[in-house]
């Protein structure tokens, strides 16, 4: 197997691991809340791919046009630099996105769960719903008496429309860390 190909697996191997072993076994272990579990592990996947994202737009040894890629055909020598800027701008657009839409906010709320603050708990209908990105990665609902969406991570069970919940939620970034149905 080529140098290439076993970077490219243990990256991949790495992300998955980051990316759900880690949270999955942070959250239904038991050994935390499962607030404080969901919390640290949305934290984690956040900031890793914040730092992901950064390190694909701005290290010179990310490889942008891999080896068997179309763009590494002659007809594409003289712009190969123009597509490898374009995608790196993506790459770190994508990093600052994470920052100021996940990471930022979720800081905060961590910032004020170490000072004592505890995290809300309301009691909502799910009025809206998107479906799970990558399985049960995150879904984003929409509350009956709120603004916006939030989001739930790493949650086997999906939220169902018409459904009233009693939630715990981190109020900056907006993530439902806990829930249970409530009976009608």
């Amino acid at each position: 197997m080529s140098e290439s190909k076993t970077r490219n697996s243990t990256t991949w191997i790495v992300l998955v691991v980051i990316g759900l072993v880690i949270p999955n076994i942070l959250i239904y272990s038991n050994v935390f809340p499962r607030w404080v579990a969901r919390t640290a592990a949305v934290a984690i996947v956040c900031v890793a791919m914040t730092f992901f994202f950064t390190w694909k737009s701005l290290s010179p040894k990310s490889r942008i046009i891999v080896p068997n890629s179309p763009y590494n055909a002659p007809r594409y020598e003289a712009s190969r630099p123009k597509i490898v800027l374009g995608i790196r701008i993506f790459f770190a657009a994508l990093a600052v996105f994470c920052l100021f839409y996940f990471v930022i906010p979720l800081s905060e709320d961590i910032v004020g769960l170490v000072r004592g603050q505890k995290p809300e708990q309301i009691t909502e209908t799910i009025e809206g719903k998107s479906s799970f990105v990558f399985g049960i990665l995150v879904q984003w609902v929409g509350l009956s008496d709120s603004d916006g969406q939030y989001s739930l991570w790493y949650s086997w069970e999906p939220l169902h429309l018409n459904e009233t919940y009693a939630f715990t939620i981190l109020p900056r970034s907006r993530v439902i860390v806990d829930f249970h149905e409530v009976a009608k």
